[in-house]
Protein backbone atom coordinates (compact mmCIF):
# COMPACT_ATOMS: atom_id res chain seq x y z
CA UNK A 1 0.00 0.00 0.00
CA UNK A 2 2.74 2.21 0.69
CA UNK A 3 4.37 2.04 -2.39
CA UNK A 4 1.15 1.57 -4.69
CA UNK A 5 1.79 4.98 -6.06
CA UNK A 6 5.12 4.70 -7.42
CA UNK A 7 5.80 3.83 -10.83
CA UNK A 8 9.78 3.74 -11.15
CA UNK A 9 11.90 2.66 -13.70
CA UNK A 10 15.33 1.53 -12.76
CA UNK A 11 18.19 1.97 -15.03
CA UNK A 12 21.78 0.55 -15.02
CA UNK A 13 23.68 1.68 -12.40
CA UNK A 14 20.71 3.28 -10.42
CA UNK A 15 21.95 3.19 -6.34
CA UNK A 16 19.13 1.79 -4.44
CA UNK A 17 18.67 0.56 -0.74
CA UNK A 18 19.55 -2.21 -0.16
CA UNK A 19 19.49 -3.37 4.02
CA UNK A 20 17.18 -2.04 6.44
CA UNK A 21 15.60 1.19 6.16
CA UNK A 22 17.17 1.89 2.76
CA UNK A 23 15.39 -1.39 1.12
CA UNK A 24 11.87 -0.63 3.12
CA UNK A 25 12.01 2.99 2.22
CA UNK A 26 13.41 3.21 -0.72
CA UNK A 27 11.00 4.72 -2.89
CA UNK A 28 10.25 7.34 -0.37
CA UNK A 29 14.34 7.97 -0.33
CA UNK A 30 14.62 7.92 -3.94
CA UNK A 31 13.86 11.22 -5.91
CA UNK A 32 13.72 12.03 -9.01
CA UNK A 33 15.76 11.76 -11.92
CA UNK A 34 15.49 14.78 -14.10
CA UNK A 35 15.86 15.02 -17.66
CA UNK A 36 17.48 17.68 -19.97
CA UNK A 37 16.34 17.08 -23.99
CA UNK A 38 18.98 18.69 -26.32
CA UNK A 39 19.13 19.08 -30.29
CA UNK A 40 22.10 18.07 -31.99
CA UNK A 41 23.40 18.58 -35.44
CA UNK A 42 24.59 15.84 -37.42
CA UNK A 43 27.85 15.73 -36.25
CA UNK A 44 26.49 15.31 -32.83
CA UNK A 45 27.76 19.16 -31.58
CA UNK A 46 24.72 20.67 -29.37
CA UNK A 47 23.08 23.27 -30.95
CA UNK A 48 20.34 23.72 -28.52
CA UNK A 49 18.19 22.99 -25.48
CA UNK A 50 14.87 21.81 -25.99
CA UNK A 51 13.28 20.92 -22.97
CA UNK A 52 14.48 20.47 -19.29
CA UNK A 53 12.89 18.65 -15.93
CA UNK A 54 15.02 19.14 -12.72
CA UNK A 55 15.48 16.63 -10.67
CA UNK A 56 13.26 16.08 -7.45
CA UNK A 57 15.35 15.14 -4.37
CA UNK A 58 14.52 12.18 -2.15
CA UNK A 59 12.62 12.90 1.06
CA UNK A 60 13.91 12.52 4.28
CA UNK A 61 12.48 9.91 6.70
CA UNK A 62 12.02 10.65 10.36
CA UNK A 63 12.39 7.75 12.72
CA UNK A 64 11.37 7.22 15.99
CA UNK A 65 14.75 6.50 17.19
CA UNK A 66 16.24 7.90 20.01
CA UNK A 67 19.58 8.90 18.47
CA UNK A 68 21.11 9.09 22.22
CA UNK A 69 19.83 5.60 23.54
CA UNK A 70 20.60 4.20 20.55
CA UNK A 71 24.49 4.64 20.51
CA UNK A 72 24.28 3.99 24.06
CA UNK A 73 23.01 0.89 23.74
CA UNK A 74 25.12 -0.60 20.88
CA UNK A 75 28.21 0.49 23.07
CA UNK A 76 26.61 -1.10 26.79
CA UNK A 77 26.29 -4.45 24.96
CA UNK A 78 29.99 -4.35 23.99
CA UNK A 79 30.69 -3.40 27.57
CA UNK A 80 28.48 -6.27 28.69
CA UNK A 81 30.03 -9.22 26.46
CA UNK A 82 33.39 -7.65 27.55
CA UNK A 83 32.66 -7.67 31.24
CA UNK A 84 31.53 -11.16 31.30
CA UNK A 85 34.19 -12.30 29.87
CA UNK A 86 36.45 -10.69 31.73
CA UNK A 87 35.04 -11.29 35.21
CA UNK A 88 33.47 -14.61 35.04
CA UNK A 89 35.34 -16.35 32.31
CA UNK A 90 32.29 -16.63 29.89
CA UNK A 91 32.59 -16.58 26.14
CA UNK A 92 29.01 -14.30 25.01
CA UNK A 93 28.31 -15.27 21.15
CA UNK A 94 26.25 -12.25 20.47
CA UNK A 95 23.24 -9.84 22.09
CA UNK A 96 20.46 -7.80 21.07
CA UNK A 97 18.52 -5.16 22.56
CA UNK A 98 14.83 -3.41 21.34
CA UNK A 99 13.18 -0.82 23.00
CA UNK A 100 9.64 0.28 22.37
CA UNK A 101 7.28 3.35 23.42
CA UNK A 102 4.75 1.22 25.26
CA UNK A 103 1.71 3.75 24.25
CA UNK A 104 2.59 4.24 20.38
CA UNK A 105 4.82 1.08 19.52
CA UNK A 106 7.39 3.28 18.31
CA UNK A 107 10.79 1.43 18.03
CA UNK A 108 13.25 3.38 20.19
CA UNK A 109 16.24 1.44 19.89
CA UNK A 110 16.99 -1.70 18.39
CA UNK A 111 20.61 -3.07 18.23
CA UNK A 112 22.02 -6.12 17.51
CA UNK A 113 25.80 -7.85 18.29
CA UNK A 114 28.02 -8.47 16.39
CA UNK A 115 27.05 -5.87 13.94
CA UNK A 116 28.61 -5.15 10.22
CA UNK A 117 30.14 -1.76 8.56
CA UNK A 118 27.86 -0.27 5.90
CA UNK A 119 30.47 -0.35 3.64
CA UNK A 120 29.73 -4.59 3.17
CA UNK A 121 27.70 -3.85 0.03
CA UNK A 122 30.85 -1.65 -1.69
CA UNK A 123 33.57 -4.23 -0.64
CA UNK A 124 33.11 -7.40 -2.29
CA UNK A 125 35.80 -9.00 0.00
CA UNK A 126 34.70 -7.79 3.15
CA UNK A 127 30.99 -8.84 2.17
CA UNK A 128 32.24 -12.32 1.83
CA UNK A 129 34.00 -12.45 5.31
CA UNK A 130 30.93 -11.29 7.34
CA UNK A 131 28.47 -13.61 5.23
CA UNK A 132 31.16 -16.28 5.82
CA UNK A 133 31.03 -15.27 9.70
CA UNK A 134 30.50 -18.29 12.22
CA UNK A 135 28.71 -15.59 14.14
CA UNK A 136 26.41 -14.01 11.62
CA UNK A 137 26.92 -10.13 11.66
CA UNK A 138 24.43 -10.01 8.75
CA UNK A 139 21.81 -11.86 11.20
CA UNK A 140 19.99 -9.21 12.69
CA UNK A 141 18.78 -10.69 16.31
CA UNK A 142 16.82 -8.71 16.80
CA UNK A 143 13.80 -9.35 14.73
CA UNK A 144 15.19 -13.02 13.14
CA UNK A 145 16.84 -14.21 16.12
CA UNK A 146 15.07 -16.87 18.02
CA UNK A 147 15.37 -17.53 21.61
CA UNK A 148 12.80 -19.31 24.01
CA UNK A 149 12.77 -16.71 26.69
CA UNK A 150 12.76 -19.06 29.93
CA UNK A 151 11.77 -17.65 33.16
CA UNK A 152 10.44 -14.21 31.19
CA UNK A 153 7.89 -16.54 30.16
CA UNK A 154 5.80 -17.32 33.07
CA UNK A 155 3.77 -14.02 32.90
CA UNK A 156 2.02 -16.06 29.63
CA UNK A 157 1.58 -18.84 32.32
CA UNK A 158 0.42 -16.76 35.38
CA UNK A 159 -2.73 -15.35 32.75
CA UNK A 160 -3.22 -18.43 31.52
CA UNK A 161 -3.88 -19.94 35.26
CA UNK A 162 -5.65 -16.89 36.55
CA UNK A 163 -7.52 -15.79 33.23
CA UNK A 164 -8.95 -19.88 33.47
CA UNK A 165 -9.72 -19.69 37.02
CA UNK A 166 -7.07 -22.67 37.41
CA UNK A 167 -5.61 -20.05 40.26
CA UNK A 168 -6.36 -17.45 42.73
CA UNK A 169 -3.78 -14.62 43.58
CA UNK A 170 -3.64 -15.48 47.22
CA UNK A 171 -3.34 -19.19 47.23
CA UNK A 172 0.02 -21.29 48.08
CA UNK A 173 1.56 -23.74 46.58
CA UNK A 174 4.24 -25.18 48.54
CA UNK A 175 7.51 -25.22 46.79
CA UNK A 176 9.77 -28.64 48.05
CA UNK A 177 12.64 -28.08 45.32
CA UNK A 178 11.11 -30.41 43.18
CA UNK A 179 7.82 -31.21 41.62
CA UNK A 180 6.36 -35.21 40.24
CA UNK A 181 3.52 -35.49 37.97
CA UNK A 182 2.97 -38.09 36.34
CA UNK A 183 5.88 -39.50 37.09
CA UNK A 184 7.98 -36.85 35.28
CA UNK A 185 10.38 -35.11 38.49
CA UNK A 186 11.49 -31.51 37.77
CA UNK A 187 13.61 -29.55 39.98
CA UNK A 188 13.16 -26.08 41.08
CA UNK A 189 16.57 -24.17 41.97
CA UNK A 190 15.52 -23.12 45.44
CA UNK A 191 13.29 -24.22 47.91
CA UNK A 192 10.36 -21.60 48.30
CA UNK A 193 8.24 -23.07 50.77
CA UNK A 194 4.29 -22.07 50.09
CA UNK A 195 4.21 -19.71 47.21
CA UNK A 196 1.20 -17.44 46.17
CA UNK A 197 1.45 -16.04 42.37
CA UNK A 198 2.94 -12.90 43.56
CA UNK A 199 6.52 -14.81 45.52
CA UNK A 200 6.29 -17.40 42.57
CA UNK A 201 6.91 -14.30 40.11
CA UNK A 202 9.49 -12.18 42.15
CA UNK A 203 11.47 -15.32 43.17
CA UNK A 204 10.36 -16.78 39.71
CA UNK A 205 9.53 -20.66 41.40
CA UNK A 206 9.10 -23.26 39.02
CA UNK A 207 8.17 -25.52 40.71
CA UNK A 208 4.44 -23.09 41.03
CA UNK A 209 4.97 -22.59 37.00
CA UNK A 210 5.06 -26.62 36.27
CA UNK A 211 1.97 -27.05 38.85
CA UNK A 212 0.53 -23.97 36.77
CA UNK A 213 0.97 -25.11 33.54
CA UNK A 214 -0.29 -28.59 34.32
CA UNK A 215 -3.78 -26.83 35.45
CA UNK A 216 -4.14 -24.56 32.68
CA UNK A 217 -3.30 -26.78 30.18
CA UNK A 218 -0.56 -26.99 27.17
CA UNK A 219 -3.80 -25.43 24.26
CA UNK A 220 -4.70 -22.65 26.97
CA UNK A 221 -0.80 -21.76 27.04
CA UNK A 222 -0.77 -21.83 23.30
CA UNK A 223 -3.88 -19.00 22.80
CA UNK A 224 -2.50 -16.60 25.86
CA UNK A 225 1.02 -16.86 24.48
CA UNK A 226 -0.58 -16.17 20.58
CA UNK A 227 -2.84 -13.35 22.38
CA UNK A 228 0.59 -11.60 23.61
CA UNK A 229 1.57 -11.73 20.11
CA UNK A 230 4.06 -14.79 20.26
CA UNK A 231 4.04 -17.52 17.32
CA UNK A 232 3.08 -14.49 14.47
CA UNK A 233 5.37 -11.26 13.26
CA UNK A 234 4.39 -8.36 14.69
CA UNK A 235 3.26 -6.15 11.79
CA UNK A 236 7.08 -4.10 11.39
CA UNK A 237 7.47 -3.02 8.18
CA UNK A 238 10.40 -0.40 7.97
CA UNK A 239 12.79 -3.46 7.93
CA UNK A 240 12.80 -6.64 5.94
CA UNK A 241 13.24 -10.38 7.70
CA UNK A 242 11.22 -10.48 10.75
CA UNK A 243 10.44 -14.09 11.65
CA UNK A 244 7.17 -15.17 13.00
CA UNK A 245 8.49 -17.56 15.48
CA UNK A 246 6.71 -20.78 17.21
CA UNK A 247 4.68 -21.54 20.68
CA UNK A 248 4.88 -24.74 22.23
CA UNK A 249 1.95 -26.44 21.31
CA UNK A 250 0.50 -30.32 19.74
CA UNK A 251 0.80 -28.35 16.37
CA UNK A 252 4.73 -27.60 16.96
CA UNK A 253 5.66 -31.29 18.26
CA UNK A 254 3.80 -32.67 15.01
CA UNK A 255 5.96 -30.43 12.87
CA UNK A 256 9.47 -30.95 15.04
CA UNK A 257 12.14 -33.35 13.80
CA UNK A 258 11.21 -35.66 16.08
CA UNK A 259 9.93 -38.94 15.95
CA UNK A 260 7.41 -39.27 18.79
CA UNK A 261 4.90 -36.97 17.85
CA UNK A 262 2.54 -37.44 20.95
CA UNK A 263 2.32 -34.24 23.45
CA UNK A 264 2.73 -35.40 27.00
CA UNK A 265 2.41 -33.71 30.30
CA UNK A 266 6.17 -33.16 30.88
CA UNK A 267 6.08 -31.44 27.81
CA UNK A 268 3.67 -28.61 29.49
CA UNK A 269 6.04 -28.44 32.34
CA UNK A 270 8.88 -27.49 29.80
CA UNK A 271 6.75 -25.05 28.24
CA UNK A 272 5.29 -23.73 31.14
CA UNK A 273 8.48 -22.14 32.07
CA UNK A 274 9.53 -20.76 28.79
CA UNK A 275 11.64 -23.86 27.61
CA UNK A 276 10.87 -26.73 24.79
CA UNK A 277 9.58 -25.81 21.58
CA UNK A 278 9.06 -21.94 22.32
CA UNK A 279 11.20 -20.18 19.61
CA UNK A 280 10.57 -15.85 20.06
CA UNK A 281 12.16 -12.81 18.79
CA UNK A 282 13.40 -9.56 21.10
CA UNK A 283 11.44 -7.84 19.14
CA UNK A 284 8.42 -10.01 20.45
CA UNK A 285 9.71 -10.00 23.74
CA UNK A 286 9.70 -6.25 24.20
CA UNK A 287 6.46 -6.21 22.78
CA UNK A 288 4.82 -8.88 24.90
CA UNK A 289 6.58 -6.03 27.98
CA UNK A 290 4.47 -3.53 26.31
CA UNK A 291 1.46 -5.35 26.22
CA UNK A 292 2.07 -5.80 30.20
CA UNK A 293 2.94 -1.93 30.71
CA UNK A 294 0.59 -0.72 29.33
CA UNK A 295 -2.33 -3.15 30.12
CA UNK A 296 -3.37 -4.96 27.45
CA UNK A 297 -3.40 -3.07 24.00
CA UNK A 298 -1.09 -4.76 21.03
CA UNK A 299 0.52 -2.02 19.51
CA UNK A 300 2.24 -2.81 15.67
CA UNK A 301 5.81 -1.49 16.04
CA UNK A 302 7.34 0.78 13.86
CA UNK A 303 10.98 2.57 13.03
CA UNK A 304 9.82 5.49 10.98
CA UNK A 305 7.87 8.39 12.00
CA UNK A 306 6.61 10.30 8.87
CA UNK A 307 8.38 10.79 5.69
CA UNK A 308 8.96 14.82 4.60
CA UNK A 309 9.32 16.80 1.56
CA UNK A 310 12.45 18.48 0.51
CA UNK A 311 9.77 21.57 0.74
CA UNK A 312 9.20 20.62 4.01
CA UNK A 313 5.93 18.99 3.57
CA UNK A 314 4.70 15.73 5.18
CA UNK A 315 3.89 13.05 2.50
CA UNK A 316 3.77 10.58 5.26
CA UNK A 317 2.80 10.17 8.61
CA UNK A 318 2.41 6.73 10.56
CA UNK A 319 -0.08 6.28 13.18
CA UNK A 320 0.05 3.84 15.66
CA UNK A 321 -2.47 0.85 15.52
CA UNK A 322 -3.13 -1.37 17.95
CA UNK A 323 -5.25 -4.79 18.69
CA UNK A 324 -6.37 -5.41 22.68
CA UNK A 325 -5.93 -8.13 23.80
CA UNK A 326 -8.56 -10.82 25.34
CA UNK A 327 -7.25 -10.38 29.24
CA UNK A 328 -8.72 -8.69 31.95
CA UNK A 329 -7.33 -5.59 33.35
CA UNK A 330 -7.00 -7.17 36.99
CA UNK A 331 -4.55 -9.88 35.78
CA UNK A 332 -2.54 -7.27 34.11
CA UNK A 333 -2.67 -5.32 37.54
CA UNK A 334 -1.13 -8.32 39.30
CA UNK A 335 1.66 -9.11 37.13
CA UNK A 336 2.09 -5.72 37.31
CA UNK A 337 2.98 -5.63 40.89
CA UNK A 338 4.94 -9.07 40.78
CA UNK A 339 7.37 -7.67 38.08
CA UNK A 340 7.57 -4.26 40.56
CA UNK A 341 8.37 -6.93 42.65
CA UNK A 342 11.40 -8.50 40.55
CA UNK A 343 13.16 -5.41 40.55
CA UNK A 344 12.74 -4.61 44.11
CA UNK A 345 15.19 -6.22 47.18
CA UNK A 346 14.14 -9.78 47.40
CA UNK A 347 13.36 -10.27 43.73
CA UNK A 348 15.65 -12.00 41.44
CA UNK A 349 16.93 -8.15 40.23
CA UNK A 350 16.56 -6.84 43.53
CA UNK A 351 19.28 -4.67 42.55
CA UNK A 352 17.50 -2.40 40.38
CA UNK A 353 15.48 -0.77 43.35
CA UNK A 354 18.81 1.31 43.93
CA UNK A 355 17.89 3.02 40.99
CA UNK A 356 15.52 6.38 41.67
CA UNK A 357 13.60 5.53 38.72
CA UNK A 358 11.05 2.35 39.36
CA UNK A 359 11.75 -0.88 37.20
CA UNK A 360 9.37 -3.70 36.47
CA UNK A 361 10.78 -6.75 34.94
CA UNK A 362 11.17 -10.26 34.41
CA UNK A 363 14.63 -12.65 34.64
CA UNK A 364 15.27 -15.65 32.62
CA UNK A 365 17.72 -17.97 31.85
CA UNK A 366 17.28 -20.04 28.64
CA UNK A 367 18.71 -23.52 28.32
CA UNK A 368 19.26 -24.04 24.38
CA UNK A 369 21.34 -27.98 24.52
CA UNK A 370 24.70 -27.22 23.84
CA UNK A 371 27.08 -28.55 26.18
CA UNK A 372 29.77 -26.52 28.08
CA UNK A 373 27.94 -23.38 27.14
CA UNK A 374 26.27 -21.11 29.50
CA UNK A 375 22.46 -20.55 28.99
CA UNK A 376 21.05 -17.21 27.42
CA UNK A 377 20.81 -14.22 29.37
CA UNK A 378 17.28 -12.51 28.81
CA UNK A 379 15.08 -9.42 30.60
CA UNK A 380 12.09 -8.20 29.87
CA UNK A 381 10.58 -5.10 31.72
CA UNK A 382 9.36 -1.71 31.34
CA UNK A 383 10.12 1.85 33.22
CA UNK A 384 8.79 3.94 35.22
CA UNK A 385 6.77 1.07 36.44
CA UNK A 386 4.14 3.75 37.50
CA UNK A 387 3.62 5.20 34.46
CA UNK A 388 5.44 3.60 31.51
CA UNK A 389 7.75 5.44 28.79
CA UNK A 390 9.77 2.20 27.91
CA UNK A 391 9.45 -1.14 27.65
CA UNK A 392 12.48 -3.45 26.23
CA UNK A 393 13.72 -7.07 25.95
CA UNK A 394 17.76 -7.58 26.34
CA UNK A 395 18.75 -10.88 25.20
CA UNK A 396 23.04 -11.91 25.53
CA UNK A 397 23.80 -15.64 23.75
CA UNK A 398 25.97 -17.87 26.65
CA UNK A 399 25.46 -14.70 29.05
CA UNK A 400 24.69 -17.08 31.27
CA UNK A 401 22.19 -15.87 34.75
CA UNK A 402 19.91 -13.05 33.70
CA UNK A 403 21.08 -11.89 37.18
CA UNK A 404 24.60 -11.41 35.63
CA UNK A 405 23.99 -10.70 32.37
CA UNK A 406 20.71 -9.50 31.14
CA UNK A 407 19.45 -7.38 33.94
CA UNK A 408 22.55 -5.47 34.59
CA UNK A 409 22.84 -4.41 30.86
CA UNK A 410 18.85 -3.69 31.20
CA UNK A 411 19.71 -1.39 34.25
CA UNK A 412 22.04 0.75 31.76
CA UNK A 413 19.93 1.18 29.25
CA UNK A 414 16.71 2.20 31.83
CA UNK A 415 19.83 5.09 33.30
CA UNK A 416 20.49 5.74 29.35
CA UNK A 417 17.08 6.57 28.92
CA UNK A 418 16.42 8.76 32.09
CA UNK A 419 19.73 10.71 32.07
CA UNK A 420 21.43 8.39 34.89
CA UNK A 421 23.68 6.67 33.10
CA UNK A 422 27.35 7.44 35.05
CA UNK A 423 30.43 6.93 33.41
CA UNK A 424 32.50 4.62 35.57
CA UNK A 425 31.34 1.14 37.25
CA UNK A 426 29.71 1.36 40.61
CA UNK A 427 31.63 -0.96 43.57
CA UNK A 428 29.44 -4.36 43.27
CA UNK A 429 27.82 -3.67 47.19
CA UNK A 430 27.25 -6.38 49.69
CA UNK A 431 23.89 -6.85 48.91
CA UNK A 432 24.37 -7.60 45.00
CA UNK A 433 27.07 -10.45 46.49
CA UNK A 434 24.74 -11.92 49.20
CA UNK A 435 21.45 -12.24 46.66
CA UNK A 436 23.91 -13.99 44.11
CA UNK A 437 23.06 -17.39 45.55
CA UNK A 438 19.64 -16.71 46.62
CA UNK A 439 18.05 -15.20 43.37
CA UNK A 440 19.51 -16.63 40.54
CA UNK A 441 16.08 -18.39 39.62
CA UNK A 442 16.55 -19.63 35.98
CA UNK A 443 18.27 -22.87 36.55
CA UNK A 444 15.15 -25.14 35.53
CA UNK A 445 16.64 -28.82 34.93
CA UNK A 446 15.90 -28.51 31.22
CA UNK A 447 18.41 -28.44 28.24
CA UNK A 448 16.55 -28.84 25.01
CA UNK A 449 13.44 -30.24 23.73
CA UNK A 450 12.89 -33.13 26.37
CA UNK A 451 10.61 -36.29 25.64
CA UNK A 452 9.39 -37.14 29.05
CA UNK A 453 6.12 -38.22 30.37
Amino acid sequence: ERWASQGYVYRLGDDIGRFGIERGWEPYLRGERGELLVEVNAWGRLVGVRGRKDPVPGNDLHLTLDAKLQMDTQRLIEESLESLRENFGYNPRGASVVVLDPNTGGILAMASYPDFDLITYTNREYYNEIITDPLKPITNRAISGYYAGGSTFKMVTATAALEEGRVTPGETFRCTGSLTRYGNTRRCLGVHGPTNLYRAIVRSCNVYFYEMGLRAGIDKLAYYSEEYGFGQRTGLTDVSGEKSGTVASRDAKLASSLEFKTWVPGDTMSAAIGQGFHEFTPLQLANYSAIIANGGYRYRPYLVDKAVSYEGEVVWQTKPEYEEVNISDRTFQLLQSAMEGVCQPGGTAGFMGRLPVKVAGKTGSVEHGIRGREPHGVFVGYAPAENPEIAFAVVIEFGGSAFRSAAPLAQKIVESYFGLLEEEEPEESEEFEDAEGILEDEGNGVTGIEQTG
